[in-house]
């Protein structure tokens, strides 16, 4: 009968080494004699493990490593929870595939997924960052009361001869997944007949399957664009008007600089910190005006 060893979940055994029977990143199993008719050799524990337990949700990519579903649970969750990594490349050293984390959504505990989104939500908010602004390959929608991510994938490029010179520009028309609204990927503007882009260049190709993460931690934790910088700010606790890292003021449940939003009776919470003011010296007033009725008739008391 088999038995499992117990698995100590460290660096060293889930890294494993770069093995001899591959000198290329991407290393082929079709031939390995570590597969059975029923069972393979899982390249972390080393044990045999059945095939309906094995991990495949690398294979489309090109890596065909044999790893153990249980494995790779625990190897993303030493990297998530222990590293803080976003990025999670292929346990084996001389494998460049990553592990995506739409993929494996459905065999993740639900902290450690939850976890993996948000480092990779700070992640991209450090490139935004670093950038100046929007990160290549996304865009937002400009209707105010939508303000949706929008990926490059959803974009239809456009072919449109300059006016100024006879080279030909693209233009990029896209959809919002969520109002369905069209608009300008790159400008940010709403769509309009013979639309010429003023802002952006050309179409970039790359695009990040971890902005849908993004796009969904932002809507779990109901995060508001700065109507500014369009950078996405969060807000842990106080008063709802807001102020981002640009300077730029703003209220937080409707994104705008003049609050118009009618959620409170106060509306805007300006109203709602000077309310408070006032009730905090009406409530002074009382106390002292109770002090001073004690006074009052302590002497009159002692008049009398």
């Amino acid at each position: 009968m088999l038995q499992s060893m117990e698995i100590e979940i460290t660096d060293q055994n889930l890294e494993t080494a770069p093995s001899s029977r591959s000198n290329s990143p991407i290393h082929d199993t079709s031939s390995n004699s570590s597969i059975t008719d029923n069972f393979f050799t899982c390249e972390i524990c080393i044990e045999p493990v059945l095939l309906g337990q094995k991990f495949k949700d690398m294979e489309m990519d090109g890596c065909l490593h044999l790893y153990c579903t249980d494995c790779i649970i625990k190897y993303i969750e030493v990297k998530v929870i222990h590293d803080n990594m976003s990025e999670i490349k292929c346990p084996n050293g001389n494998c460049t595939v990553f592990l995506d984390a739409l993929s494996c959504r459905s065999i993740l505990p639900a902290l450690v997924f939850e976890k993996w989104c948000r480092v990779l939500c700070e992640s991209a908010v450090l490139t935004e960052s670093s950038k100046g602004g929007l990160a290549y390959g996304r865009s937002y929608c400009p209707f105010r009361e939508c303000s949706e991510l929008v990926l490059n994938e959803c974009v239809t490029t456009i072919a449109s001869s300059s006016t100024s010179t006879s080279s030909t520009s693209t233009i990029t028309k896209s959809t919002c997944p969520n109002c369905k609204k069209i608009f300008c990927f790159h400008c940010m503007v709403p769509w309009k007949e013979n639309h010429g882009c003023t802002r952006r260049g050309g179409l970039v190709s790359d695009v990040d399957r971890n902005d849908l993460l993004f796009l969904e931690a932002a809507r779990q934790e109901n995060w508001t664009r700065c109507p500014n910088c369009s950078r996405y700010v969060e807000r842990k606790r106080g008063c709802n008007w807001m102020m981002c890292r640009c300077k730029a003021t703003f209220c937080y449940r409707c994104g705008c600089r003049t609050c118009i939003c009618k959620v409170e009776t106060r509306c805007c919470n300006w109203w709602t910190v000077v309310l408070n003011i006032l009730v905090c010296y009406a409530f002074l007033a009382f106390v002292f005006m109770v002090l001073y009725m004690v006074l009052l008739g302590i002497v009159s008391h002692k008049k009398s």
